[in-house]
């Protein structure tokens, strides 16, 4: 199989957390990485809007397809 499409890269950097993930495709291998890196154990209230906005973006790269096609 091949690789047709991967999903874009993703990278979040707030001052309390951080969200990145991505694809590889080298030859027969397809590698995913992804990494939440949480600086600070709880949120403030001002803060939860732009958490769900980015969670909502971590979710819509979990989502995305990877693309495999038939070598003839």
């Amino acid at each position: 199989k091949k690789v047709e499409t991967l999903p874009a890269n993703l990278t979040i950097q707030q001052p309390g957390y951080t969200f990145s993930g991505n694809y590889k495709a080298n030859g027969t291998n397809l590698s995913y990485r992804c990494e939440i890196v949480l600086k600070e154990p709880q949120l403030k209230p001002e803060q939860f809007g732009q958490w769900n906005k980015d969670i909502d973006q971590l979710k819509n790269f979990y989502n995305q397809q990877v693309v495999l096609t038939k070598v003839k």
